[in-house]
């Protein structure tokens, strides 16, 4: 390069620098998306979504998230229509925005707090098989000129072989063959779970009582089956004492405490849609550091999703395995008595 056009090419590198500002802004606006957060089920008489929506301004997060107008959209209109395969609407439910009691203190302003309610849609409980019915959930954000969409299929009510639904709780001896084991019939349409509630009873010094829920959940392997009758593919699932002892290493609570009793077990066969497992499982095993973001909203975030379930209730442990959990080297560090 030429001793002149090195020159030239000083200067206006030196224009350049001394013209730049080394402020610049980093708020750059954005649409709002819309946060969708329901879960349906046959089980309840009336129905919850939670909507919100992300934001971003020129205020500071915190003087953002305490402005409801923030976090809520005021003008959406929210259906959920139940429709079979061929697309035939069955019925159709508003959803509206009812205040619900403050939330705890925490990140979140307490009040108001909304979620989008309808009592008038029925989800049927069961169903003809050779049906495929689904939930479309359907909004629409005149502001926006947006419209936001999901679907999610809805659960047969399980199938179950044994124990026979209804059946009262027993008292469990967990060095017997079957201490809870349960069958059912697999629908390879769906993902199924049993939930293992176990109720137990912190006392203090003073022998204040202090009531806790362990909920464990135990996914069943869609592809797994250990026989096929005349009807179709099979499920099983046996409580083991090593499973019922692990579960209560892992879950019981660390406070400190003078002695704990253990109360009713609850198990819960429950069935969903994939994108149900995958976002528990997204909340239960992956890292801080990554994070794989599980919607099936389109035009959104978060997750639409109905599941049914059967639950067995009021079971509970024989004197044997009560004596197990209080005094074995695995368990008696977590201070349950015999009595």
């Amino acid at each position: 390069m030429c001793k002149k056009n090195i020159v030239v090419y000083l200067c206006g590198l030196s224009i350049l620098i001394s013209g730049c500002n080394n402020e610049f802004d980093t708020i750059s606006y954005a649409d709002p998306v819309p946060v969708v957060y329901g879960i349906l089920t046959p089980q309840e008489s009336v129905h919850s979504i939670r909507i919100t929506r992300s934001f971003i301004g020129e205020k500071s997060f915190d003087e953002m998230v305490r402005n409801p107008d923030s976090l809520y959209f005021t003008d959406a209109k929210v259906f959920v229509e139940l429709r079979s395969g061929d697309g035939f609407c069955h019925s159709r439910g508003e959803f509206f925005p009812i205040e619900q009691s403050p939330r705890n203190p925490g990140l979140f302003p307490e009040s108001p707090n909304y979620l989008y309610q309808n009592s008038t849609l029925l989800i049927p409980n069961s169903f003809y098989e050779n049906d495929i019915l689904y939930l479309v959930f359907n909004m629409t954000i005149p502001s926006l000129n947006q419209s936001v969409f999901a679907r999610t299929t809805v659960p047969y009510k399980p199938k179950v072989i044994e124990p026979v639904p209804g059946a009262r709780g027993t008292s469990m001896d967990l060095y017997g063959a079957k201490p809870f084991y349960a069958q059912w019939y697999r629908d390879t349409l769906f993902y199924y779970e049993f939930i293992i509630e176990v109720n137990y009873t912190n006392f203090d010094s003073l022998d204040l009582p202090d009531p806790k829920l362990i909920s464990y959940r135990h996914p069943i392997g869609h592809f797994a089956q250990w026989q096929i009758d005349s009807i179709g593919p099979i499920h099983e699932f046996l409580l083991t004492k090593n499973l019922f002892f692990k579960i209560m290493k892992a879950k019981t609570d660390k406070n400190e405490v003078s002695y704990r009793k253990i109360g009713k077990i609850n198990f819960i066969l429950q069935n969903a849609d994939k994108p149900w497992t995958d976002y528990l499982d997204a909340l239960e095993f992956q890292s801080d550091y990554y994070t794989n973001v599980i919607s099936n909203i389109v035009n959104g975030m978060g997750l639409f999703i109905a599941y049914n379930r059967i639950k067995f209730e009021g079971f509970t442990l024989d004197a044997r395995s009560i004596d197990s959990l209080a005094l074995s080297q695995e368990t008696k560090s977590l201070k349950f008595v015999r009595w």
